[in-house]
């Protein structure tokens, strides 16, 4: 009987809880609603990023640049595997080498992208 008890107390105040939170949530988004102000509407960059064009971003290439190498790596990793060499100094090596791709690959996107904005 006392297991019922604690059974029935414990879904009373999991649902109090649950209460709770929803009248929390439910407060937010009413206060938010009133709080917004609908005179600010936001059109995309501004200043210097608004003069690029979508593809100066570029970073639909940096992704793409940063998954190959990475790929690269787990290829020549499960290649040395294959071929018995698996040793952990070049295992090592070989992902410092990809970081150090993917480091430079960063910088260079960063430096093409502040030439163009001027910053």
């Amino acid at each position: 009987m006392e297991e019922a008890g604690a059974a029935i107390g414990t879904g009373i105040g999991i649902m109090m809880i649950g209460f709770l939170w929803f009248v929390g949530a439910i407060s937010a988004l009413v206060l938010g609603m009133f709080l917004k102000k609908n005179s600010i509407i936001e059109k995309g960059p501004t200043g210097a990023l608004a003069k690029l064009g979508e593809a100066d971003y570029k970073l639909s290439n940096l992704a793409q640049d940063v998954s190959g190498a990475a790929h690269k790596g787990m290829d020549k990793a499960k290649a040395m595997k294959v071929e018995g060499k698996l040793d952990p100094n070049k295992i090592a090596n070989e992902i410092s080498k990809v970081a150090h791709q993917t480091v430079d690959k960063t910088k260079e996107f960063k430096q093409e992208l502040s030439k163009k904005t001027g910053n």
